[in-house]
Protein backbone atom coordinates (compact mmCIF):
# COMPACT_ATOMS: atom_id res chain seq x y z
CA UNK A 1 0.00 0.00 0.00
CA UNK A 2 3.09 2.68 0.94
CA UNK A 3 4.51 1.68 -2.10
CA UNK A 4 1.68 2.11 -4.41
CA UNK A 5 0.77 5.57 -2.63
CA UNK A 6 4.29 6.79 -2.88
CA UNK A 7 4.65 5.86 -6.57
CA UNK A 8 1.46 7.68 -7.36
CA UNK A 9 2.88 10.58 -5.25
CA UNK A 10 5.83 10.89 -7.21
CA UNK A 11 3.95 10.96 -10.65
CA UNK A 12 1.29 13.43 -9.43
CA UNK A 13 4.67 15.40 -8.25
CA UNK A 14 7.07 15.54 -11.20
CA UNK A 15 3.69 17.23 -13.42
CA UNK A 16 3.91 19.43 -10.35
CA UNK A 17 7.24 20.33 -10.84
CA UNK A 18 6.92 20.68 -14.57
CA UNK A 19 3.93 23.76 -13.47
CA UNK A 20 5.86 24.84 -10.89
CA UNK A 21 8.98 25.52 -13.37
CA UNK A 22 7.39 27.90 -15.08
CA UNK A 23 6.14 29.96 -12.60
CA UNK A 24 9.89 30.08 -11.54
CA UNK A 25 10.82 30.99 -14.66
CA UNK A 26 8.71 34.31 -14.81
CA UNK A 27 9.73 35.49 -11.53
CA UNK A 28 13.15 34.69 -11.52
CA UNK A 29 13.42 36.91 -14.64
CA UNK A 30 10.19 39.60 -14.04
CA UNK A 31 9.34 39.53 -10.14
CA UNK A 32 6.18 38.65 -10.69
CA UNK A 33 4.13 35.44 -10.54
CA UNK A 34 2.40 34.65 -13.85
CA UNK A 35 -1.27 33.13 -12.62
CA UNK A 36 -2.39 32.46 -15.81
CA UNK A 37 -0.28 29.67 -15.85
CA UNK A 38 -2.81 27.03 -14.91
CA UNK A 39 -5.16 28.12 -17.94
CA UNK A 40 -1.99 27.26 -20.18
CA UNK A 41 -1.87 23.87 -18.81
CA UNK A 42 -5.62 23.48 -19.58
CA UNK A 43 -5.06 24.57 -23.29
CA UNK A 44 -1.83 22.69 -23.46
CA UNK A 45 -4.44 19.73 -22.60
CA UNK A 46 -7.06 20.55 -25.02
CA UNK A 47 -4.71 20.88 -28.16
CA UNK A 48 -3.62 17.79 -26.73
CA UNK A 49 -7.14 16.12 -26.71
CA UNK A 50 -7.98 17.83 -30.29
CA UNK A 51 -4.18 16.49 -31.89
CA UNK A 52 -5.10 12.87 -30.51
CA UNK A 53 -8.97 12.75 -31.06
CA UNK A 54 -9.16 14.88 -33.97
CA UNK A 55 -6.18 14.77 -35.60
CA UNK A 56 -5.36 11.19 -35.16
CA UNK A 57 -1.32 12.30 -33.82
CA UNK A 58 0.52 9.81 -31.81
CA UNK A 59 0.57 10.80 -27.99
CA UNK A 60 4.74 11.62 -28.13
CA UNK A 61 3.62 14.00 -31.23
CA UNK A 62 0.38 15.75 -29.16
CA UNK A 63 2.77 16.64 -26.45
CA UNK A 64 4.96 18.06 -28.44
CA UNK A 65 2.04 20.24 -30.19
CA UNK A 66 0.90 21.44 -27.08
CA UNK A 67 4.87 22.34 -26.04
CA UNK A 68 5.01 24.34 -29.23
CA UNK A 69 0.96 25.99 -29.07
CA UNK A 70 0.87 27.34 -25.49
CA UNK A 71 4.63 28.78 -26.19
CA UNK A 72 3.49 31.17 -29.02
CA UNK A 73 0.29 31.38 -26.97
CA UNK A 74 2.40 32.51 -24.05
CA UNK A 75 5.38 35.10 -26.20
CA UNK A 76 1.66 36.76 -27.69
CA UNK A 77 0.03 37.37 -23.59
CA UNK A 78 3.53 38.64 -23.14
CA UNK A 79 3.66 41.02 -25.63
CA UNK A 80 0.06 42.07 -25.90
CA UNK A 81 -0.78 42.26 -21.92
CA UNK A 82 2.25 41.97 -19.90
CA UNK A 83 5.26 44.18 -21.96
CA UNK A 84 3.43 47.59 -21.60
CA UNK A 85 2.70 47.23 -18.21
CA UNK A 86 6.33 46.56 -17.06
CA UNK A 87 7.18 50.14 -16.25
CA UNK A 88 3.98 50.93 -14.66
CA UNK A 89 4.02 49.27 -11.72
CA UNK A 90 4.53 45.44 -9.80
CA UNK A 91 1.07 44.59 -9.07
CA UNK A 92 -0.21 45.27 -12.65
CA UNK A 93 1.59 42.33 -14.63
CA UNK A 94 -0.16 40.18 -11.90
CA UNK A 95 -4.08 41.96 -12.37
CA UNK A 96 -3.24 41.51 -16.28
CA UNK A 97 -2.37 37.50 -16.11
CA UNK A 98 -5.60 37.33 -13.58
CA UNK A 99 -7.26 38.61 -16.74
CA UNK A 100 -5.90 36.58 -18.94
CA UNK A 101 -6.49 33.99 -16.79
CA UNK A 102 -10.46 34.37 -16.88
CA UNK A 103 -10.17 35.44 -20.41
CA UNK A 104 -8.72 31.97 -21.69
CA UNK A 105 -11.44 30.19 -19.53
CA UNK A 106 -14.01 31.84 -20.91
CA UNK A 107 -12.86 31.11 -24.31
CA UNK A 108 -12.60 27.51 -24.05
CA UNK A 109 -15.70 27.23 -22.19
CA UNK A 110 -17.43 29.02 -24.52
CA UNK A 111 -15.50 26.47 -27.62
CA UNK A 112 -16.05 23.39 -25.98
CA UNK A 113 -18.79 23.91 -23.28
CA UNK A 114 -18.39 22.82 -19.30
CA UNK A 115 -18.39 19.31 -20.11
CA UNK A 116 -15.46 17.09 -18.88
CA UNK A 117 -13.80 14.96 -21.67
CA UNK A 118 -11.14 11.98 -21.83
CA UNK A 119 -8.45 11.50 -23.92
CA UNK A 120 -8.46 8.00 -24.05
CA UNK A 121 -10.31 5.10 -22.15
CA UNK A 122 -7.98 4.31 -19.39
CA UNK A 123 -9.61 1.60 -18.08
CA UNK A 124 -8.67 0.12 -21.27
CA UNK A 125 -4.87 0.69 -20.98
CA UNK A 126 -2.65 -2.45 -20.29
CA UNK A 127 -0.26 -2.26 -17.06
CA UNK A 128 3.09 -1.84 -17.56
CA UNK A 129 4.59 -2.71 -14.14
CA UNK A 130 3.32 -4.81 -11.18
CA UNK A 131 4.99 -4.83 -8.36
CA UNK A 132 3.93 -5.95 -4.34
CA UNK A 133 0.17 -6.23 -5.94
CA UNK A 134 -0.33 -3.00 -7.37
CA UNK A 135 0.30 -2.31 -11.20
CA UNK A 136 1.05 1.31 -13.06
CA UNK A 137 -0.37 1.34 -16.32
CA UNK A 138 1.89 2.15 -18.81
CA UNK A 139 0.76 6.06 -19.61
CA UNK A 140 1.51 7.25 -15.82
CA UNK A 141 4.80 5.91 -16.02
CA UNK A 142 5.26 7.67 -19.71
CA UNK A 143 4.18 10.85 -17.28
CA UNK A 144 6.96 10.45 -14.70
CA UNK A 145 9.84 9.37 -17.25
CA UNK A 146 8.79 12.45 -19.53
CA UNK A 147 8.16 14.88 -16.99
CA UNK A 148 12.46 13.96 -15.76
CA UNK A 149 13.42 14.19 -18.80
CA UNK A 150 11.86 17.61 -19.79
CA UNK A 151 13.08 18.76 -16.20
CA UNK A 152 16.60 17.82 -16.55
CA UNK A 153 16.75 18.96 -20.25
CA UNK A 154 15.74 22.11 -18.89
CA UNK A 155 18.05 22.42 -15.69
CA UNK A 156 21.01 21.63 -18.07
CA UNK A 157 19.73 23.96 -20.94
CA UNK A 158 19.29 27.13 -18.10
CA UNK A 159 22.40 26.79 -16.26
CA UNK A 160 24.86 25.30 -19.11
CA UNK A 161 23.67 26.97 -22.62
CA UNK A 162 24.35 30.11 -23.72
CA UNK A 163 20.80 31.30 -23.95
CA UNK A 164 20.20 29.84 -20.24
CA UNK A 165 23.25 32.42 -19.09
CA UNK A 166 21.47 35.25 -20.92
CA UNK A 167 18.19 34.19 -19.10
CA UNK A 168 19.99 34.27 -15.48
CA UNK A 169 21.82 37.86 -16.55
CA UNK A 170 18.86 39.27 -17.14
CA UNK A 171 16.98 38.02 -14.26
CA UNK A 172 20.11 39.07 -11.94
CA UNK A 173 19.58 42.70 -13.85
CA UNK A 174 18.17 43.97 -17.20
CA UNK A 175 20.10 47.06 -16.93
CA UNK A 176 23.08 45.27 -17.06
CA UNK A 177 22.13 42.65 -18.69
CA UNK A 178 21.66 45.31 -22.02
CA UNK A 179 24.60 47.36 -21.33
CA UNK A 180 26.28 43.47 -22.05
CA UNK A 181 24.57 43.42 -25.22
CA UNK A 182 21.75 40.69 -24.10
CA UNK A 183 18.32 41.99 -25.90
CA UNK A 184 16.49 41.92 -22.46
CA UNK A 185 13.12 41.68 -24.61
CA UNK A 186 13.89 38.57 -27.03
CA UNK A 187 15.16 36.84 -23.88
CA UNK A 188 11.54 37.58 -21.91
CA UNK A 189 10.15 36.24 -24.84
CA UNK A 190 11.88 33.16 -24.95
CA UNK A 191 11.33 33.12 -21.40
CA UNK A 192 7.80 33.16 -21.70
CA UNK A 193 7.95 30.57 -24.65
CA UNK A 194 9.59 28.04 -22.63
CA UNK A 195 7.53 28.61 -19.39
CA UNK A 196 4.52 28.41 -21.31
CA UNK A 197 5.57 25.41 -23.36
CA UNK A 198 6.22 23.45 -20.10
CA UNK A 199 3.04 24.30 -18.25
CA UNK A 200 1.31 23.09 -22.29
CA UNK A 201 3.67 20.06 -22.00
CA UNK A 202 2.64 19.33 -18.20
CA UNK A 203 -1.09 19.89 -18.93
CA UNK A 204 -1.15 17.11 -22.07
CA UNK A 205 0.27 14.91 -19.41
CA UNK A 206 -2.60 15.67 -16.82
CA UNK A 207 -5.06 14.65 -19.62
CA UNK A 208 -3.58 11.28 -19.94
CA UNK A 209 -4.73 10.73 -16.37
CA UNK A 210 -7.69 12.32 -15.56
CA UNK A 211 -10.50 14.26 -17.24
CA UNK A 212 -10.43 17.56 -18.64
CA UNK A 213 -12.22 20.55 -18.88
CA UNK A 214 -12.16 24.68 -18.87
CA UNK A 215 -11.97 25.05 -15.36
CA UNK A 216 -9.14 22.10 -14.81
CA UNK A 217 -6.52 25.02 -15.11
CA UNK A 218 -7.88 26.66 -11.73
CA UNK A 219 -6.54 23.74 -9.43
CA UNK A 220 -3.39 22.59 -11.44
CA UNK A 221 -2.44 26.41 -11.68
CA UNK A 222 -2.74 26.45 -7.64
CA UNK A 223 -0.50 23.48 -7.42
CA UNK A 224 2.36 24.71 -9.44
CA UNK A 225 2.58 27.67 -7.55
CA UNK A 226 2.39 26.18 -4.48
CA UNK A 227 4.81 23.93 -5.01
CA UNK A 228 7.10 26.36 -6.38
CA UNK A 229 6.41 28.86 -2.98
CA UNK A 230 7.30 25.16 -1.12
CA UNK A 231 10.68 25.12 -2.87
CA UNK A 232 11.75 28.72 -3.49
CA UNK A 233 9.86 30.64 -6.08
CA UNK A 234 12.81 31.60 -8.60
CA UNK A 235 14.89 28.58 -7.43
CA UNK A 236 14.96 26.14 -10.55
CA UNK A 237 16.19 23.39 -7.50
CA UNK A 238 13.26 24.44 -5.55
CA UNK A 239 10.46 23.75 -8.30
CA UNK A 240 11.75 19.95 -8.67
CA UNK A 241 12.10 19.29 -4.53
CA UNK A 242 8.49 21.29 -4.53
CA UNK A 243 6.71 19.34 -6.93
CA UNK A 244 7.51 15.91 -5.51
CA UNK A 245 7.16 16.82 -2.05
CA UNK A 246 4.33 18.21 -2.69
CA UNK A 247 2.76 15.23 -4.88
CA UNK A 248 3.94 13.12 -1.84
CA UNK A 249 2.21 14.86 0.94
CA UNK A 250 -0.99 14.59 -1.21
CA UNK A 251 -1.29 10.78 -1.68
CA UNK A 252 -0.31 10.26 1.78
CA UNK A 253 -2.72 12.02 3.09
CA UNK A 254 -5.60 11.01 0.86
CA UNK A 255 -3.97 7.52 1.36
CA UNK A 256 -4.47 7.87 5.78
CA UNK A 257 -6.14 10.74 6.28
CA UNK A 258 -8.83 11.85 4.03
CA UNK A 259 -9.41 11.82 0.25
CA UNK A 260 -12.30 14.58 0.02
CA UNK A 261 -10.04 17.01 1.89
CA UNK A 262 -6.86 16.25 -0.73
CA UNK A 263 -7.20 19.48 -2.48
CA UNK A 264 -7.37 21.85 0.85
CA UNK A 265 -4.25 19.83 1.71
CA UNK A 266 -1.92 22.55 -1.14
CA UNK A 267 -4.12 25.36 0.81
CA UNK A 268 -2.86 24.39 3.62
CA UNK A 269 0.52 23.74 2.98
CA UNK A 270 0.93 27.12 0.89
CA UNK A 271 -0.43 29.12 3.96
CA UNK A 272 2.09 27.01 6.45
CA UNK A 273 5.17 27.84 4.15
CA UNK A 274 4.36 31.48 3.34
CA UNK A 275 3.49 31.99 7.04
CA UNK A 276 6.98 30.25 8.42
CA UNK A 277 9.12 29.85 5.34
CA UNK A 278 8.22 32.95 2.97
CA UNK A 279 11.44 31.74 0.99
CA UNK A 280 10.84 28.74 0.43
CA UNK A 281 13.43 25.43 0.76
CA UNK A 282 15.95 27.04 -1.49
CA UNK A 283 14.66 30.61 -2.18
CA UNK A 284 16.67 33.30 -1.55
CA UNK A 285 14.81 37.07 -0.78
CA UNK A 286 13.91 38.31 -4.43
CA UNK A 287 14.27 42.40 -5.07
CA UNK A 288 14.20 43.40 -8.37
CA UNK A 289 16.62 46.06 -9.55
Amino acid sequence: MLAEVICNGLIAGSVYALAALGYTLVYGVLGFVNFAHGEFMMVGAFVAYIAVTWIGLPLPAAVGLSFLATGVLGVLVERTAYRPLYRKSRLAPVISSLGVSMMLRAAFQLGFGPQERSLRDIDTVPTALALGGFSVPWYRIAVLVSSIAILAMLHVWITRSRLGKAIRAVAQSPDLAQASGVNHLLTISLVFLVASGVGGASGAMVALDRSLDPNMGVMLGFKGFTASVVGGIGSLRGAWVGGFLLGLCEHLFAAYVSTGYRDALTFVVLVIFLLAMPNGLFGKAFRKA
